[in-house]
């Protein structure tokens, strides 16, 4: 389907339908190992990287050295310990799910996901998250980001993929309840 353009047909509702369909299903998937959610691992590597680079151009050493990765870190021990305490699941996650990592079969009217590389346990909100976050491709464009209609069409065929018109009419249910605990 491409790749980093800024989730292109991802943004059209009959296939961000499909997409939620089958990241439901994906994420019913047991995969034998560990089920510790793997993204703070992952985190906390890529800051180790990130905190030992060196940069040949002065200006962007200059730049580099500005950061604090001390902050960082923190910043990102208080997330995961905001992440424990909300007891979000953890499931098998794709964890990169951009576009140009759907395949859609238009003879067979399926959608497949591929490109498995990062994929391990993590928290269903962070793999439908990133997803969101893919919309604005490999240029940040956070103007292509998902509005709340966008979100809430996502979060109703993930959730009750036969009968998605349903999430929004369950007995003392409001959006914010239903989609508090992706």
């Amino acid at each position: 389907m491409g790749g980093g353009d800024g989730g292109g047909d991802m943004k059209k509702p009959n296939l961000a339908a499909e997409i939620a369909r089958r990241l439901s299903k994906f994420h019913q998937v047991e995969i034998p190992g560990s089920k510790e959610p793997q993204l703070w691992n992952d985190i906390f590597k890529f800051l180790e990287r990130a905190s030992g680079l060196k940069f040949d151009e002065h200006e962007k050493q200059r730049r580099y050295e500005t950061i604090s990765f001390e902050e960082v870190r923190h910043a990102v021990n208080e997330m995961k310990h905001l992440t424990d305490l909300l007891n979000a699941p953890v499931v098998y996650s794709h964890n990169d799910l951009l576009s140009g990592n759907l395949m859609l079969n238009d003879n067979e009217e399926k959608l497949y996901f591929i490109d498995f590389e990062y994929g391990s346990y993590s928290y269903r909100g962070y793999d439908i998250g990133n997803h969101f976050n893919e919309y604005a491709g490999f240029d940040c464009d956070y103007s292509l980001y998902p509005n709340k209609d966008a979100q809430y069409h996502l979060f109703r065929h993930y959730l009750k993929p036969d009968v998605p018109q349903e999430i929004c009419t369950l007995p003392g249910s409001s959006a914010t309840n239903m989609y508090s605990n992706l």
